[in-house]
């Protein structure tokens, strides 16, 4: 699989999202990532991914701690 994309648009969606391309051109390749069609999306079939990246694993507990992978 090849990705393209415009220097320019990258930057943008750095300032945007704070995720380089490529960086969520990982998400095709993670078989921990979680893939769903997309239900906003009813011109076209389109998936969401939910990709495995430990920077930005969050979970919130009952006790309102917040455990990331270096707690």
């Amino acid at each position: 699989m090849t990705f393209e994309y415009d220097p320019r648009k990258a930057k943008t969606n750095w300032q945007k999202h704070g995720v380089f391309f490529a960086e969520a051109e990982m998400v095709f390749f993670d078989p921990l990532a979680i893939h769903d069609l997309d239900p906003d999306c009813i011109t076209e079939e389109r998936f969401i991914a939910f990709p495995n990246l430990m920077r930005y694993t969050k979970i919130l507990n009952p006790e309102s701690r917040i455990l990331t992978p270096e707690s």
